[in-house]
């Protein structure tokens, strides 16, 4: 049996709605984000927007509430999560989040809020070549 185990996630898009940084009891810094993702439909012919539940702890969500708000596009890699709860009628349920390892800005500089575009941001701003062809729509080439 093969001790293989990956849930690597990389998400491009847009964040939904303003970060907002909390902290845990323990005063460990968090934020949930949702980033929308456009996506071609199964049949091809019209667009739909995917939305994703991300995690980010300590230093990342500081980052993220610090540097991004509403609309901003942004490129993340984490660890995909199944998170299991129990609904209102206590039937369980597992819903998915991706946990952030790793945020980076799309947008130049000049698009960047006024009041942050002077700022040095902590975090990796490289994006490699394929999540920006992913990013520009020039996905033809991928086998699937």
């Amino acid at each position: 049996m093969s001790s293989l185990n990956l849930a690597k996630i990389t998400l491009a898009g847009h964040i939904v709605r303003e970060p907002e940084l909390k902290m845990t009891p323990a005063q460990v810094p968090c934020t949930t984000i949702t980033v929308a993702v456009n996506r071609k439909s199964d049949n091809g012919a019209e667009m739909v927007t995917d939305f994703y539940t991300v995690i980010a702890w300590r230093g990342t969500a500081e980052t993220v509430c610090k540097y991004f708000r509403k609309g901003s596009a942004i490129y993340v890699e984490g660890k995909l999560r199944l998170r299991t709860y129990t609904d209102k009628n206590g039937n369980p349920r597992k819903i998915p989040e991706v946990i952030a390892s790793d945020i980076s800005f799309v947008d130049s500089k000049s698009a960047a809020p006024t009041d942050v575009a002077e700022e040095t941001p902590v975090q990796n701003t490289a994006i490699p070549t394929e999540a920006v062809e992913l990013i520009n729509g020039t996905d033809d080439d991928l086998p699937f």
